[in-house]
């Protein structure tokens, strides 16, 4: 395990305003992620592919920070999102919510601030409307693979499909198909 320091500083907006508290970056607040290849929970999904996914959600937050009433709970929601990640769960996103309400908390950051960070990375789960344009943008950003390159959505496929190497082919195929075009 390594410590995650990401090295794109220029795209992430949250320096120290989340709950109107002095508090650290996000960033900060995820202490070790692992790619342990278990199985099991794991804060997903490593360094080196978390560095890669967030340089381009943060970017897009910061693109549009000017329409977000709370564009730090934005921000902290997108580094939180899935970092509690297990592929047999259907839980991932309430232990991600969970989760990054205990971290904030305990790093001083107001309730109210940490409850807010809490439902946006519940809108994650994508069962239902998102009811304001933070959860709305939020929610575009973690589906913005979807409008990718073909190369990066093919790319992005093959490593659903590794994920899901245990799910026999013709029901991962069956199943994704299903998730797509919902």
């Amino acid at each position: 395990r390594e410590a995650f320091e990401p090295d794109f500083p220029e795209q992430t907006a949250v320096a120290s305003s989340l709950g109107h508290g002095e508090t650290p970056s996000p960033p900060r607040y995820l202490p070790r992620l692992s790619n342990n290849g278990s199985g099991g929970a794991a804060l997903a999904p490593g360094v080196r592919t978390m560095k890669r996914i967030m340089a381009p959600l943060l970017g897009l937050a910061a693109e549009h920070r000017a329409m977000l009433a709370d564009p730090e709970a934005v921000e902290a929601a997108i580094w939180f999102h899935d970092a509690i990640y297990d592929v047999r769960s259907k839980r991932n996103e309430e232990a991600s919510a969970d989760w990054a309400y205990q971290v904030l908390r305990g790093a001083g950051v107001s309730e109210e601030a940490a409850g807010r960070v809490h439902a946006l990375v519940l809108v994650t789960r994508h069962d239902g409307v998102p009811q304001d344009a933070d959860a709305c943008l939020l929610v575009d950003i973690d589906l913005s693979i979807l409008g990718a390159t073909r190369e990066r959505f093919d790319e992005y496929e093959r490593q659903i499909r590794a994920e899901y190497a245990f799910v026999p082919g013709f029901l991962f195929n069956l199943k994704r198909r299903q998730i797509l075009r919902s």
